[in-house]
C-alpha cells in the first residue's frame, strides 16, 4: 500500500477559524485533495491571529492558521455574487464531501443549503459544524470555545476544592468537533459505498464537548449528585497530583490508583514516612493524602522532572514530567516516533509542526503539504479543475468575484 487512504477523495472546505478547518486538514493530512474556499474581502480570522512568523503580519505568515490548514489548496470567491456561487457549486459538483461551520441557516441562505446541493451531486456529503447544532431554541446563540467549554460542563468541574469554576483558557471543543466531524465523514463515505447515498451530517460543537464528560455525568444521573471541583486531586487515589522538581517552574505529575504502584513509589522514594501502617490501604491513603504530598514532594524538588519521570517508571509507577512547549519539540521519545516534521512553507519559512496521533504500518509518517496561501492556487482550482479560460478568469479577477 503506497497511496494515503484517502487518496481519490475530494473536499470543497467553506469553514474557517478552527473546527472545521481542523476536519479538513485531518482528511488531507490522510490524502483527501482539500480546497479551501475564501475570501479576501473577509479573511478567515485565524490567518490574523498570532503567533506571526518571525513577528511579522501577513494573511500567509500565522502559525495557528498555518498549524490546521496543512494540506490544502486555496481559492478566493465572493459567494455574495450570484457568479461567485455559480462557481461554488460547480466546485460541489466535482466534490465528495463538503465541510462547513457557518451559524446555522447562513449555508441555506447563500443558496448551498444540502437539499441544493443534493440538486448538484446527488450523493454529497455534507458536515455543518455549528456552536449548539442546527436545530433546538439554542441554535443561533454565538459559539466560541471558552463558553462552549463552560456550556459542556467542564469549567464547573475545574478548580480547587471549594473555589471557583475555572477556565481551562483553551478552545478544547473546536479539534474535538473536529475529530469528530472527519469522523463522520469517514462513517458517511462507507454508508455511501453501501447504499449509494449521500448524507447531512450537523454535528454540535457543545455536544462534542458534553460526550468526552460521560463518566462525570453518570455521577449525577446515577447518584444525583455533581462531581465537586478537586482541583490536582482524584478522588480515592493518593498521592495523585502535580508535584515540584528541581528547577524553575518544574513539575511532575504521579498517579497512584493501586497497591500496586504505591509498593512502587515506597521503593522509588525510599522515605521512611511511607511505611506508616495507615498508608497500607488505598481509603487510609486518601484520608491521609496531605501528609503523603509532602512525602512525596520532599523527594521530588530534589530532581529534575525527566530524572523523578524515569526512576518512577521503572518501578512501575504512573508518572510524567508536566513538559513545556519547548520540552515537547525535543521530546526524545517523540522525535524516534517521527512525531514532529518540519512544514517548509514559501512564505512563512520551515516550521516544525505536530504530526497526526496515528500510524499506518505499511506509510511513512510524514507532514502533508504546507497550508495554502490566500488564493494561491485560483488558476489551478478554476482553469484546471473547472475548466474556465485563462482570459475569463482574468475578467472574473478584474470584477472581484474571484477575490
Amino acid at each position: 500500500m503506497s497511496a494515503l487512504p484517502l487518496h481519490g477523495l475530494r473536499v470543497a472546505d467553506f469553514s474557517w477559524v478552527h473546527a472545521g478547518p481542523f476536519a479538513a486538514m485531518l482528511l488531507g493530512e490522510l490524502g483527501a485533495e482539500v480546497i479551501k474556499i475564501e475570501t479576501g474581502k473577509r479573511v478567515d480570522i485565524v490567518r490574523r491571529l498570532p503567533p506571526m512568523a518571525d513577528r511579522i503580519a501577513g494573511v500567509n505568515r500565522s502559525g495557528y492558521f498555518n498549524a490546521v490548514n496543512r494540506s490544502k489548496r486555496s481559492c478566493t470567491l465572493d459567494l455574495a455574487t450570484e457568479e461567485g456561487l455559480a462557481l461554488a457549486r460547480d466546485l460541489v459538483r466535482v466534490s465528495d464531501v463538503v465541510i462547513e461551520n457557518f451559524s446555522p441557516g447562513v449555508f441555506e441562505r447563500l443558496g448551498l443549503g444540502y437539499e441544493t446541493l443534493r440538486e448538484i451531486r446527488p450523493d454529497i456529503i455534507l458536515v455543518s459544524i455549528s456552536g449548539y447544532g442546527a436545530t433546538g431554541p439554542d441554535r443561533h446563540y454565538v459559539a466560541y470555545g471558552t463558553p462552549l467549554t463552560a456550556f459542556s460542563g467542564l469549567v464547573a468541574l475545574q478548580g480547587y476544592p471549594g473555589g471557583d469554576p475555572q477556565s481551562m483558557n483553551l478552545a478544547w471543543p473546536d479539534p474535538v468537533a473536529g475529530y469528530y466531524a472527519a469522523f463522520a465523514v469517514l462513517a458517511a463515505l462507507h454508508f455511501r459505498a453501501e447504499t449509494g447515498q449521500g448524507q447531512f451530517v450537523d454535528l454540535a460543537q457543545a455536544e462534542a464537548a458534553i460526550s468526552f464528560l460521560g463518566d462525570q455525568l453518570t455521577e449525577t444521573t446515577l447518584n444525583g449528585r455533581q462531581p465537586p471541583r478537586r482541583g490536582n486531586e482524584e478522588a480515592g487515589a493518593a498521592p495523585h497530583g502535580i508535584y515540584r522538581c528541581a528547577g524553575d517552574d518544574r513539575w511532575i505529575a504521579i498517579a497512584v490508583t493501586d497497591d500496586d504502584a504505591w509498593q512502587g513509589l515506597r521503593t522509588a522514594v525510599g522515605d521512611p514516612g511511607l511505611d506508616d501502617p495507615a498508608f497500607a490501604d488505598p481509603f487510609g491513603r486518601w484520608e491521609r493524602r496531605a501528609e503523603i504530598d509532602l512525602i512525596v514532594e520532599r523527594w521530588t524538588r530534589d530532581r529534575s522532572p525527566e530524572e523523578a519521570f524515569h526512576w518512577l517508571q521503572a518501578h512501575g509507577v504512573p508518572a510524567a514530567p508536566a513538559a513545556t512547549f519547548a520540552d515537547l519539540a525535543d521530546d526524545p521519545h517523540l522525535a524516534a516516533r517521527e512525531f514532529f516534521g518540519i512544514d517548509v512553507h514559501p512564505e512563512a519559512g520551515p516550521r516544525q509542526m505536530t504530526g497526526l496521533p496515528w500510524r499506518f504500518g505499511s506509510i511513512p509518517r510524514r507532514i502533508g503539504s504546507p497550508a495554502p496561501q490566500l488564493g494561491g492556487d485560483n488558476a489551478w482550482v478554476f482553469g484546471d479543475l473547472l475548466g474556465l479560460a485563462p482570459e475569463r478568469l482574468a475578467e472574473l479577477e478584474t470584477r472581484n468575484v474571484v477575490a
